[in-house]
């Protein structure tokens, strides 16, 4: 018989052996879940590899989602590039997480480089040969000049006053600065020097499509004007008076020979650029007008105005061609009324409007047939703009996202920051007359 020390020794033996084979199975057990996460997460992640391979912008327009609102979007002429403007995080190119410059590729989203950038962005844009940004934060008097190429801050331009408007010459190596107080000043691009200063001019402005001419809108009040300046030695060329309000926006035709201008009169009128003659004032809208642009080929001429309509004029005669949109009554008590962002395609075939419900509706451009709807965006569309080729529509939105939505197709692909894709949104089409 055994004693009970011998008994309590075997016990202990058997219990250990048993431990241990509990042990080994249930670290079998882990290893085996392990491996199978493995494979499956190998999986998933040589799905996502390939994915990215096969992201093509011929097959799925991209969608970059920012860390807050998106003010603006801007393609490079040469359709290369994209950068965007956000509330609190400056901007991007594609942009940045804090306060940084960021370029992408406007293709595949791809980030090129990172530029730095203290503080929130006012305005941006590209040159004519895509090969710098000017940029300048909100009431600064400092335009920054970048090489796209390389990220190399190339020179810094001191304008004296907070600028509001910088704009590069589309023909000659200069940069156009607009202060707030209406002080104008040419550069020169490649070095930075300043060419010559512009005083009792306006933020309003644009270059001729030579870049002979700096076109600036007066508003004062009563009798606004149109000054033509001379790019070259800053003369004043002409005056053209006739709106009785505000002038709140103007552009040239492609060709330079007429200008548009529209006014918080509720009136747009078109101009003999080389006479100073008006030659129509076109009326409809009912509310002022908050934007004009002609088509790129010239034959028509677009607005859009506080009265929630945008409408589409002949170029040449200001015969009413289309109105886009329900009109609402506008009143001295309207406050924060919505203007719809409109623009023309390259091809002067299409129209885009925005609904302030965040849609973007295309419409031929000849006939006002509706031609479809994108949808996606929740809150208010901010920028929206065709690529220079036409394939690509950019909208900027308060929903922290950049929508690129590829012309004439039904489907549009989500890419966060770091360019990995979300998911899919489709887009409605439709065809009818002019509803919003």
């Amino acid at each position: 018989m055994k004693d009970i020390r011998t008994q309590l020794g075997e016990a202990v033996h058997l219990g250990g052996e048993n431990m241990l084979r509990s042990d080994i199975g249930s670290l079998a057990i882990v290893s085996l879940i392990l491996l199978i996460a493995g494979v499956v997460w190998m999986r998933f992640a040589m799905k996502a590899i390939k994915d990215d391979e096969e992201q093509d912008l011929s097959k799925w327009p991209l969608v970059l989602k920012h860390d807050d609102e998106v003010w603006r979007c801007c393609f490079s002429p040469d359709g290369m590039n994209l950068m965007t403007i956000c509330c609190s995080e400056g901007l991007r190119l594609w942009s940045n997480d804090d306060a940084h410059i960021r370029i992408r590729d406007a293709s595949t989203g791809e980030l090129q480089r990172t530029l730095e950038s203290d503080g929130q962005m006012c305005t941006c844009c590209f040159s004519s040969d895509s090969q710098s940004i000017a940029s300048v934060n909100n009431g600064s008097s400092v335009v920054n000049i970048w090489n796209v190429t390389t990220g190399e801050l190339l020179h810094s331009l001191d304008a004296e006053e907070a600028v509001m408007t910088v704009l590069f010459s589309p023909t000659q190596d200069t940069i156009l600065t607009a202060s707030e107080y209406g002080e104008l000043r040419l550069w020169r691009g490649k070095t930075g020097e300043r060419l010559l200063t512009i005083e009792d001019a306006h933020h309003i402005c644009c270059f001729s499509p030579d870049g002979g001419i700096v076109l600036t809108a007066d508003d004062n009040d009563e009798d606004s004007e149109l000054k033509f300046w001379d790019a070259i030695d800053g003369r004043l060329l002409g005056t053209f008076e006739g709106h009785k309000g505000d002038i709140e926006c103007c552009a040239f035709s492609p060709d330079g020979n007429m200008v548009i201008s529209g006014s918080d009169d509720t009136t747009l009128k078109l101009w003999d650029s080389k006479t100073g003659k008006c030659k129509r004032t076109l009326r409809s809208h009912s509310g002022p007008v908050k934007f004009c642009a002609f088509s790129p080929n010239g034959k028509y001429a677009l607005s859009s105005s506080e009265d929630n309509t945008v409408k589409i004029w002949d170029g040449k005669s200001g015969r009413l061609h289309r109105t886009l949109g329900v009109e609402i009554v506008v009143t001295d008590e309207t406050e924060n009324a919505f203007v719809p962002l409109c623009a023309f395609s390259p091809d002067s075939l299409s129209v885009l409007t925005t609904t302030e419900d965040g849609e973007i509706k295309i419409w031929d451009s000849k006939t006002g047939e509706l031609q479809n709807i994108l949808e996606g965006h929740t809150d208010t569309i901010n920028h929206v703009q065709f690529s220079p080729d036409g394939n690509v529509i950019a909208s900027a939105s308060s929903d922290c996202t950049l929508r690129m939505w590829e012309h004439h197709t039904d489907t549009s692909v989500v890419l966060p920051s770091g360019g990995a894709r979300l998911s899919n949104s489709t887009i409605r089409q439709r065809v009818g007359t002019f509803e919003v």
